[in-house]
């Protein structure tokens, strides 16, 4: 399913952020609000992925693809890809993630 379901997407971002070195993070989980920015960040993830899909769909409608088996395997396929660019610039891998201390 695409995007994942919204217990999976939370537990991805908070372990992101956990594996995330940079002292923002650390500090957010001190504090006690990681849960929240996880919950924010979930948020704008799906949506900017569903403004992203609904760009799509217009896109789709305009050249009478939208409704056709060709345009579900396009739009499926996109849809993955739009994901996948989502969590690349709302998670990105830094150069710090899987470094040991």
């Amino acid at each position: 399913m695409i995007p994942p379901l919204q217990q999976i997407r939370l537990r991805s971002i908070s372990r992101w952020m956990q594996d995330n070195r940079k002292t923002e993070f650390q500090k957010l989980t001190r504090s006690g609000e990681l849960n929240n920015r996880v919950t924010e960040l979930d948020a704008q993830m799906i949506e900017t992925f569903e403004t992203n899909e609904d760009q799509l769909k217009n896109s789709m409608m305009d050249n009478q693809t939208w409704g056709t088996e060709a345009g579900l395997t396009q739009f499926q396929t996109q849809r993955l890809e739009m994901w996948n660019q989502v969590v690349q610039d709302f998670l990105p891998v830094t150069s710090d993630q899987g470094q040991e201390d």
